[in-house]
């Protein structure tokens, strides 16, 4: 089993964040594997937008595009750290701490997550980054 992890940016979908879940959407596609999908990402808008979590707005725009694949909401971070945390307990609940793990994350912290997944998830993790800059070029990145 691969888990595939994305990490929420903002409850806000701007065109940057879903050409972002888009690139994920089209990699998800290509998995011969089984997968389990991990958003993740708190309630970071809690004035203009307190009922949105990141990781529920990943989620639902992911469901629309992929309707079969299964999705995990992760809510209570804040950070990078709190993320992975957070996600370990999920691996733990889930009896997935042995999967594949794939990161999906913003091109600069590429490698820091990298180091936190290994830290957190005591596995080096494979990171794919993607520049959420427009003035960046959107290609991947991956480690």
């Amino acid at each position: 089993m691969q888990v595939v992890i994305m990490l929420g940016y903002s409850p806000r979908l701007s065109e940057p964040i879903k050409k972002y879940l888009d690139s994920v959407a089209n990699e998800l596609i290509k998995q011969q594997s089984p997968f389990l999908v991990i958003t993740s990402g708190g309630f970071t808008h809690l004035r203009s937008l307190p009922d949105t979590s990141e990781a529920g707005a990943m989620a639902e725009y992911l469901q629309e595009r992929l309707p079969k694949i299964t999705i995990l909401k992760e809510e209570g971070s804040l950070t990078s750290w709190q993320n992975l945390q957070n996600i370990l307990q999920i691996l733990k609940n889930q009896k997935l701490l042995s999967a594949r793990i794939t990161v999906f994350c913003e091109s600069t912290r590429k490698y820091k997550i990298l180091v936190l997944a290994r830290i957190i998830l005591h596995q080096r993790a494979r990171v794919i980054a993607f520049p959420l800059n427009p003035s960046l070029k959107r290609t991947f990145v991956q480690t």
